[in-house]
């Protein structure tokens, strides 16, 4: 019994001398707006190229360059869309075709996100007015409108008469669109 009011005793003087005591508080709230710029772009690493032809006759094929596109767009619509990368030239060189053929387009961001395929099969002739080499499906879910992958696209030249001998220059633009 002496045990017993002994530790009654002191939880009686602990509770009046030694009770918790909580701190008031306050709040402050403010509003956090996370702004992501818009990104629409194409780059290549190959940079200027050169097709050789072996022979000049005519239906000659040159040799071919491969070139890969980083393609990337955070604003893509979500409907199909034919030429969301297109090329040409801005002159055009006298017995030549320059051609492209679209590869396999390969995703590097999140799952989900836009995919690229070829407008049609085989090699495109491009010249001076947009020629449409990939094109999107409408795309759905979460990252329907992020683009964010590497596009190979092979080209090469073909004669379209008998050539004369010299080196000819052309300026290629390739082009990507998101809407």
């Amino acid at each position: 019994m002496k045990k017993l009011t002994l530790a009654m005793g002191l939880v009686l003087a602990l509770g009046m001398v030694g009770s918790p005591v909580w701190a008031a508080s306050v709040n402050d709230t403010d509003q956090v707006t996370i702004s992501v710029n818009g990104v629409l772009a194409i780059s290549d690493t190959t940079g200027d190229f050169t097709l050789t032809f072996s022979d000049f006759e005519i239906g000659t094929d040159s040799d071919t360059q491969a070139v890969t596109y980083r393609v990337k767009s955070n604003n893509m619509v979500d409907t199909a869309l034919d030429g969301v990368v297109s090329a040409q030239i801005d002159s055009a060189i006298y017995g030549v075709a320059l051609k492209a053929d679209v590869g396999t387009y390969a995703n590097i961001g999140s799952t989900g996100n836009v995919a690229l395929t070829e407008h049609a099969a085989g090699f495109a002739t491009v010249g001076t007015t947009a020629v449409n080499l990939a094109k999107k499906a409408t795309t759905t879910g979460n990252q329907k409108k992020i683009l964010n992958g590497n596009l190979p696209i092979t080209w090469k030249a073909t004669a379209t008469e008998d050539l004369t001998e010299g080196d000819y220059t052309t300026n290629l633009t390739v082009t990507l669109k998101d809407a």
